[in-house]
């Protein structure tokens, strides 16, 4: 296998109100699939409108415990900066919050799910990324205490730290907190989006759900986004500040994408910023459900390692561009791991991501629509980007986003990586 780059695992707290509806399940075999990506630092069983007066930890043991029987034939599937932790590890993380509903939490005494996440706000001074499946009163018992117990530059540095995704509101905690902290940055997704796919674990039903999944897609690290940059986009979705006032509010909401068409008509919404990735995740998560199977190597399909002009790993790669001066993006070094002396086996697209930056002119190449509604793709592992920003005037200070998505041909679960190159007029 070839060597992989070391690489930034996000420090993540996930909060459920599992055994309300079946996609609570669906995404913890998710993120457990994923678990390699982080530095999981709790799992805690919360309550919301739909289920106010209980929670359900023993779920989450359930689902670690059978995820126990795999992780060994997940371990042989990735390098040594990629472990999956052991089930032993995670069990000891999973936790309780009240079990009641929303702000009834305020005449209960502190619970363990909010100890555990003031413990993990404490530890570090990184960030610490809060899933919440469920509702947040788990997240607003923990800040009520900081704020009684606490002096507030210690107060103020340990809310610094907490970044929450919110897969809508489920109980009244969430405007509260928002309202009370409003410099907390907080995303808040009032748009699921349905998934399918389906495991041992995984509930089979009619109508795909898994809406919970996206508060830690974007934590994948994958190339394509960056969590401390939700407006850059990814497989979790794109959130923009619903004010530029930072001291006013560090609120996120979901933005627009505009897509185009297999008939070349360009549509925008909210949702096509989760579902125009939703072929390389889902094939992604697939693939990993395969892993699970066997340690064969040469039976699964495994991510490309992408170079582009010798920078590896899933950062961005920054370049200033001289005005009317064109660059060559070469990502001929790419290695793929399942054929490892062909990129041959490997598809290379290069298109621009419009709404993070600016767009700007490619050289003269064929240029197509691909699966994920960009259109002007060109195709191959080289391309031209030239720089046509006038040299005076306020489009100088602009970045433009062009995305390399790296696909393989191997087997009916093809998995895709990206890199991400943001360039700038000098």
């Amino acid at each position: 296998m070839a060597a992989e780059p070391a690489f930034y695992k996000p420090r993540t707290f996930m909060i459920s109100d599992i055994l309300n509806e079946p996609d609570d399940e669906m995404s913890l075999v998710r993120f457990l699939l994923y678990s390699n990506q982080f530095d999981v630092r709790g799992l805690c069983a919360s309550t919301s409108i739909s289920l106010q007066n209980d929670t359900h930890p023993e779920a989450m043991e359930r689902i670690i415990r059978a995820y126990g029987k795999v992780v060994d034939n997940l371990n042989f599937h990735v390098g040594p900066n990629y472990q999956f932790p052991a089930a032993d590890k995670l069990l000891a993380l999973v936790s309780s919050g009240p079990k009641v509903y929303g702000r009834k939490f305020l005449s209960e005494p502190l619970r363990e799910g909010a100890i555990r996440l003031i413990q993990s706000l404490e530890e570090s001074e990184e960030p610490l990324y809060v899933g919440l499946w469920g509702g947040a009163n788990v997240v607003a018992q923990a800040l009520h205490h900081i704020d009684q117990t606490k002096q507030k530059t210690e107060a103020d540095q340990l809310r610094s730290r907490l970044q929450v995704y919110s897969i809508s509101d489920q109980d009244d905690t969430g405007p509260w907190i928002r309202q009370r902290w409003p410099t907390i940055e907080y995303i808040v997704s009032m748009h699921g989006f349905g998934e399918f796919l389906a495991a041992t674990l995984y509930p089979l039903i009619k109508f795909g759900m898994e809406g919970d999944s996206p508060s830690f897609m974007g934590l994948i690290s994958n190339g394509l986004s960056n969590p401390e940059k939700p407006e850059w986009g990814g497989w979790g979705g794109r959130y923009n500040r619903i004010t530029w006032a930072h001291d006013l509010s560090a609120e996120y909401g979901v933005s627009p994408d505009t897509v185009v068409a297999p008939s070349g008509k360009p549509y925008m919404s909210v949702q096509s910023t989760v579902w125009r990735w939703r072929d390389a995740s889902q094939d992604d998560f697939a693939a990993r459900m395969q892993w699970t199977l066997h340690q064969d190597f040469s039976a699964a399909t495994h991510p490309p390692l992408i170079d582009v002009n010798g920078s590896v790993g899933p950062e961005a790669l920054h370049i200033m561009v001289p005005p009317n001066a064109s660059i060559t993006l070469d990502a001929s070094k790419t290695v793929d791991l399942d054929h490892p002396e062909d990129i041959g086996q490997l598809e290379f697209e290069w298109f621009y991501y419009l709404e993070p930056g600016f767009p700007q002119t490619t050289a003269d190449k064929k240029m197509v629509e691909n699966e994920s509604g960009f259109g002007k793709v060109i195709l191959g592992p080289k391309v031209s980007v030239m720089n046509l920003v006038p040299e005076e005037g306020d489009l100088r200070s602009r970045e433009w986003h062009v995305i390399l998505q790296v696909k393989t041909k191997k087997g009916p679960y093809p998995v895709t990586r990206y890199k991400r190159v943001v360039l700038k007029a000098e």
